[in-house]
Order: C-alpha cells, then structure tokens, then sequence
C-alpha cells in the first residue's frame, strides 16, 4: 500500500454507514459493557442490604494474594481472565472491562458532536503502563528477597482474620471514596480520551492490559485474514483502538497487534467479508516467521523526541506531586491525570513554537496567530500548573511531616527541635491544603500529644471525627484530653459515643471506668472495668480500678483478691501498694462498725 493510500485511511473526515450487522455487534457489546456497571450496583445494594457479600472483584487484590498469601475473589477473577485471554484473545477488555466502557462512551459521545477522537501517538509512554506493571507486581517481591522475608504461603481467609478471601461485611476495603471514584473516572475514562484519543488510557496507563497483551501473544483466537482483501482501510479507519487493521492482515495474515481488544467491528465491517475471527497459530509465530507480504506497518508518530522526553519526565512530576496527596489520590488516577497534563503542556509549548496548532480537534494557533480557543487553551494550562505547583507544595510538607513523624515517634530519645519541625510541617499542609487529610491528622495529633499540647491537638481530632464518625478511636484520644483538662461530661459523652460504636475497646471500657470511679459512681463504672479485666486479664492498672470500684461499693473480699492479682502483675507499682493499705483500713473500719451491740 503506497504513502497516498495510507494517508486518506488516517484522515478520512467521514465515516460510512455501518452494516446492521456492524450495528448488532455494537450494541450487543454496549449491553455487555451497562451489564458490568449494573452488576457492580447489584453487589453494592446486596452488600448494603445484607451486610454481607461476595469481596470486591477488583483486579488490584492480586497483590494481598501476592504479599500476603490471602487467596481472594478478585485474585481468582484475575486467574480466569487471564486464561480466558491464553485461549480467545483479550476479549475481557473489549466487553467486560468497566473503564473501558467509560472510554467507548466518551469515544461515542465526541462522535455524536462530529468530534473523532485522534489517537496521539508516544513511544516512550508505551512504557508507562509497564513500569506500573512491576511496581505494583514485581518490585513488592523483589523488597522481599532484598529484605529476606519468607514467602508467603497461599490460603483462604476470614473478616476476622483482616482479610476475607470470599464473603466479607467490608465491602469497600479496597475501594476509594465515592469522590475519588467519580474522579477517576472521569479522568481515566472521559479527559484521558479527549485529549489522547480513544481507549488511551488502555494504551499508556493501564497495567493489567500490558499483561493481558502479553498473554494475547499466546492466544490461538484470533482477528484474520479470510482472503479477498482489497485494501480498502475500511476496518482500520473503524478500529478505535487504532490498530493498522489491513496492514497487519497484509503482512502476517492475522491481527498480532496486542492492542487488538476483539471488538469484532473489522469483521462485522469488511465489505468484502475478508476478515474473520477464528483459532490458529499464536501471533508469536508470525511475528518470529517470515513477512506474508511486503507491506510495513507504520504508525505515524504525533511527538517528536524531545517532546516525548518532556511527556516522560512531566508525567514523572506528576506522579511524585499527586500520588497519594490529601492521604486520597490512587496511583492509577495519578497515571491518568499525569497524562492529561504532560500532553496539554507539550501542546502548551508547541503554541509558543509553532505556527499552526491544533488540539483535541479545536485550532489554537493558525498562521502564527493565537486564536480566541488558544489564548482559552493557555488560561487552563496555566490553571493547571497552578494547581500542580500548589500540590507539590502541600505534597512537600506531607511527605517532611510525615518522615520527621516517622523519626520521633520511633527514636527513644528524639532531637528537641524534631518534634516540632514536624508539627509544623503537618500544620502547614492542612493551613494551605485544598481538603483535609486524615493520614495527616492522624500524625499530628500523636505528635502534640506527645509534645502535651492538648489544646492544640483538640482540632485535627475533631477533623477526624467529623471526616469518618463510625471511627472510635479519635473519640476515645478526645475523651483522654477533655479529662486532663477537667471538662468531665465532654469526656463522658465521647466515651459513650465510641462504646456504642466499638462495645469491645478497651481503651473506652477503661478510661469511662476511671472517670466515673472520680464522679462517684462506682456502680457505674462496674461493668466497664470488669469488661477491661475480660478482655486483658493481665493488664494490672485495670484490674486496681476494679478493686477500687469494688471497695467503693464495700465489696471488699472482692476488691481484695483483684488488689492482690494487680500487685502479682507489677509488684513495683507504689499506687496498688498504697491502696493496698487503704483497703485494710477500710476493712478494720467495717469490722469494727460491724461488732457493735446493737442499738449502740
């Protein structure tokens, strides 16, 4: 096919009416595609309803299979994928895969404004999804043997265990918020597209694509040559995953491209009906044997290599500001995002550069003059850098807070100044931060109560709890600080509401013990120092505020016996020796009261 040809398949400006046949298969596949989501809203509901349900299906649990040995549902689903994948090609993303759906509706909704999205094409960031590949695979196992752990071996697991391999009650264990769900989406499946192309998040930000296109090499399933082929372009001006459909069927006589997500649509699509999807040879075999023709496939590049080089190393950036900042980005949501904003900064600079520019199918720059669209285009993108240099700047105090916190909290003897630099990094990333974050929070508070500034440390605890309020365990750190400063029915309140969110903490069962002991009311505090003795029997201190209760209450046999069993757990302890005393006092008052003649 000479250089003519190949240029009016690539810039067609229309596009044919589709065959019903074409129009069946793209709806079967879209039905298939809604299926995943209302599936997936199905589990929720069941699991909302019954508390209980299937674990997540998430491709991401391979890795707890991988470090921790827990066989999971979504490890098992990933297995099946990937030998569904061995035998009929990568079917799964192409009709199963829910980000995949999100690209196509996108893809669909640009269509129906006359908008095609145009795959830009980078060799560099074809590695990308790669190296996100070992990262979350490979480099875990490779710190293993580097740090001489053992291996994990496999087995099934339970909720009570951490990590339920099959049904759990914690549902969302894996998942992140519903925000940042919503936002992932919309950058991996909608933004992603519109400034790369359809299905490029499949391309330069998918990891588990990279290994199923490693296993489509071994796949006897396959798109083929059925003869006839008249070198129309037709399936490859149709391909949206931009495959040189005709190209590879004139030189191997099958689709060896892994990108090849067997959407069917050259097939249904050949109006000579050339192509047809059936089993033979692997592409592997074709690829190490000789050409079937003459023709090369050659895929246009849209960067040059310095440009290619800047989209590297500001997706780079991308990925040290924004992964994990706000205790909230995941790192495939920073993949997406890194992507959307190294390619609209190269398209930046090219207005600076060139005369002619165009973008996402708008033209920003046309014979050295930049169009109202342009000057548009540069206000988002210097928004945009804004926004990056304000998270690299929140991002920078998170990460300081975060290790001087590290250095203080393991040290036995801290430097004075440490604690302190800390506290201010954290304060600092929450002062100029757009949101709050717990992870933050979290850290502060362990630093000023260390530091004993309890006044200080009353805010980001009351972050936390208004951020998660099924979490107990900020209100049981409120509770201790209300009590230190003598603010008893604030401390009662917050011990109340952690029991009722976990009855089994020991740390509110004592605390609340303790603190209704002081109020006088030892009847109260009872059953709290007695679920203490329960649940940690060798804990001295609980087992001396129940004997105080118990003395309270003039239970003396009693409270002696859990007076002897504190002082048997720490014989050093001065306070259980003091009351020790006390309460033989009590007991001589008691008996001596007891053996007066009555009516004396």
């Amino acid at each position: 096919m000479n250089r003519s040809t190949r240029s009016r398949v690539q810039t067609a400006p229309g596009r044919p009416a589709a065959p019903p046949g074409a129009r069946r298969n793209a709806r079967i596949r879209a039905l298939c595609l809604l299926s995943v989501y209302l599936l997936m809203i199905v589990h929720l509901v069941h699991w909302k309803v019954s508390g209980r349900t299937l674990a997540p299906l998430e491709l991401n649990e391979v890795m707890y299979t991988l470090e921790l040995g827990i066989v999971t549902a979504g490890f098992l689903f990933m297995a099946l994928a990937v030998v569904a994948t061995l035998v009929f090609g990568r079917f799964f993303c192409g009709w199963g895969c829910h980000m995949l759906a999100l690209q196509d509706l996108c893809a669909w909704l640009l269509r129906k404004f006359s908008m095609r999205p145009r795959i830009l094409r980078s060799r560099l960031l074809l590695w990308v999804p790669v190296v996100a590949l070992l990262y979350m695979f490979a480099w875990p196992q490779v710190t293993r043997v580097m740090e001489g752990r053992p291996w994990s071996k496999l087995h099934l697991a339970t909720d009570q265990s951490g990590w339920a391999s099959f049904i759990t009650e914690n549902f969302t264990r894996n998942l992140p918020g519903p925000g940042i769900m919503l936002l992932t989406f919309a950058l991996c499946g909608f933004a992603i597209v519109i400034v790369l192309g359809s299905r490029s998040f499949c391309r330069y930000g998918c990891p588990y694509g990279v290994l199923f296109g490693l296993v489509d090499r071994l796949a006897p399933g396959r798109i083929r040559a059925a003869g006839g082929c008249q070198m129309c372009g037709t399936c490859t001006a149709h391909c949206t995953s931009h495959v040189r459909v005709h190209e590879e069927l004139a030189r191997y006589g099958t689709v060896v491209d892994p990108n090849c997500l067997r959407d069917l649509d050259c097939v249904k699509l050949c109006p000579n009906d050339a192509i047809r999807y059936g089993f033979g040879a692997p592409a592997l075999f074709p690829l190490l044997g000789g050409r079937r023709g003459e023709t090369a496939v050659l895929k246009p590049k849209a960067f040059s290599l310095p440009e290619e080089l800047g989209l590297l190393l500001i997706l780079v950036a991308c990925m040290f500001i924004f992964r994990g900042l706000y205790d909230l980005v995941p790192f495939l949501m920073t993949i997406g995002l890194g992507l959307v904003v190294a390619a609209c900064l190269i398209f930046a600079l090219r207005v600076f550069r060139r005369s002619e520019v165009r973008f996402i199918g708008l033209t920003l720059k046309s014979d050295g003059r930049v169009l109202l669209a342009g000057h548009a285009f540069l206000l988002f993108c210097l928004l945009l850098l804004g926004l990056c240099a304000h998270s690299a700047f929140i991002r920078h105090h998170e990460f300081q807070g975060a290790r001087l916190h590290r250095l203080v909290m393991t040290s036995e003897h801290p430097e004075p100044t440490r604690a302190a630099a800390a506290i201010a990094h954290l304060e600092q990333a929450h002062r100029f931060g757009l949101l709050s974050s717990d992870r933050t929070d979290r850290a502060l508070v362990e630093l000023l109560l260390r530091e004993r500034q309890f006044s200080r440390a009353r805010a980001p605890l009351l972050r936390r709890i208004e951020r998660n309020r099924s979490d107990h365990h900020p209100r049981v750190q409120l509770a201790e600080i209300y009590m230190l400063e003598n603010r008893r029915p604030e401390a009662l309140r917050q011990l109340g509401l952690a029991l009722r969110l976990a009855p089994d903490d020991f740390n509110a069962h004592f605390d609340l013990g303790g603190l209704l002991i002081e109020s006088g009311r030892a009847a109260d505090a009872l059953p709290h120092l007695e679920k203490c003795v329960e649940l940690h029997p060798d804990f001295a201190d609980a087992r001396l505020n129940l004997g105080v209760a118990l003395a309270e209450l003039g239970q003396f046999e009693r409270a002696g016996s859990e007076v002897q069993r504190a002082r048997s757990l720490n014989p050093d302890d001065p306070q259980i020796r003091a009351f020790e005393r006390h309460l033989d006092d009590l007991k001589s008052t008691s008996s001596r009261g007891s053996a007066k003649p009555a009516g004396q």
